[in-house]
């Protein structure tokens, strides 16, 4: 029974042994066959890092090529891959541990990731199109008298989504600025997806001017519907209705 209690702990430290063997090499971003990408490492006080052999599903390739310095110290060597499966990089550098292994997946892109976004991708750039139609054929007049009838019925509710909705409308540089929020983000993901490293950095640029100009547009639209709230009151209390100033 002592024997066999034995065997089985001697067992279970091995499988632990191993997973955390496993888990304490570093994993790698997932890279897709025949589509170039810079694999990137960084080491404040490397003079250099040397990629000494790049382990692929099928073979080993011994590399012993210096990663190009980019300064502060970060280092890229560009690869592509060729097969689906695991691949493991290692190397040295006279810094940080010395030595390091990475590895990182190589498999097929996501089509229904990739299709799903077209179509969002789609829908958002015709949601467009439609606003820019529909807000030409709205009645502006009418509708804000309608909101201004809700306001004498004393209908809050209605009065609060109606003025909102309107607002959006009338002041349509809000509305095309969220559609455009999405479509910012997925040809954002599409870029990452497909790894066109020279596009990168130019929608990295978008994403920040336009999260940044979320603040700016903000403050616009709610001075606008701040402007509509008032006007809405103080024609109401300009009417005959009997509300008193």
């Amino acid at each position: 029974m002592k024997k066999q209690y034995f065997l089985l702990t001697i067992t279970l430290s091995l499988l632990i042994f191993i997973n955390l063997s496993s888990a304490s090499i570093p994993e790698y971003q997932t890279q897709y066959p025949d589509i170039p990408f810079k694999f990137t490492q960084v080491c404040s006080d490397a003079t250099y890092i040397t990629i000494t052999s790049i382990q692929t599903p099928n073979s080993t390739e011994i590399i012993n090529a210096n990663m190009t310095a980019t300064g502060s110290g970060n280092f890229y060597y560009n690869y592509t891959t060729d097969q689906y499966g695991r691949y493991d990089i290692r190397g040295v550098s006279d810094g940080c541990l010395k030595t390091f292994s990475v590895y990182f997946q190589s498999g097929n892109i996501n089509t229904i990731y990739v299709i799903a976004n077209i179509i969002l991708l789609l829908f958002f750039i015709s949601g467009g199109f439609v606003f820019f139609y529909m807000s030409h054929k709205i009645n502006y007049d009418q509708w804000y008298n309608s909101i201004l009838s809700k306001y004498e019925g004393k209908n809050s509710p209605k009065v609060i989504f109606s003025g909102i909705a309107y607002s959006f409308a009338k002041e349509s540089f809000m509305t095309y600025y969220l559609i455009g929020w999405p479509i910012v983000l997925i040809m954002r993901g599409f870029v990452e997806t497909f790894r066109l490293t020279t596009l990168t950095g130019i929608m990295d640029a978008i994403f920040i001017i336009y999260a940044i100009g979320f603040a700016i547009v903000g403050i616009l639209f709610f001075g606008k519907l701040q402007e509509f709230v008032l006007g809405l009151v103080d024609e109401a209390n300009d009417s005959d209705w009997g509300i008193k100033k």
